[in-house]
């Protein structure tokens, strides 16, 4: 499912804005700091949320089966989905963000990176999850 970057979504009777999800359409490219790909990657590993009952392969390569690891634990990604607050709203991406960055070069809007690099580790899933 696409969806443009900061598009504001409702998914789980929950309001948020969209980021990394992901189609066949261009979009933005870039570096994301090493600093801030460790923080998403720890969030993505231990604080998904909203598991799916299949796995989502990626729409860009085709991978069915990628992977974020962090200090020996694994997560499957395209599974699942990462909320981040900033204090105003709450960000929702698929958790394949991950593989995004990575593999494809995606870079998050500036908000969503700023929200990442401020986030309360325990704080990071919607209310009631």
């Amino acid at each position: 499912m696409q969806i443009a970057d900061l598009s504001p979504i409702r998914r789980h009777n929950l309001d948020a804005r969209a980021v990394g999800w992901l189609g066949t359409d261009a979009f933005y490219k870039g570096a994301v700091p090493t600093d801030l790909l460790d923080r998403l990657t720890k969030l993505v590993v231990f604080k998904s949320s909203f598991f799916g009952s299949r796995l989502h392969p990626c729409p860009l390569c085709g991978v069915e089966r990628a992977e974020g690891r962090y200090d020996g634990a694994i997560r499957i990604l395209g599974t699942a989905e990462l909320w981040i607050p900033d204090g105003q709203c709450w960000f929702a991406s698929p958790n394949l963000l991950l593989h995004y960055i990575s593999a494809h070069g995606y870079c998050p809007p500036t908000e969503y990176l700023t929200a990442l690099s401020v986030v309360n580790f325990d704080a990071s899933r919607p209310p009631g999850r």
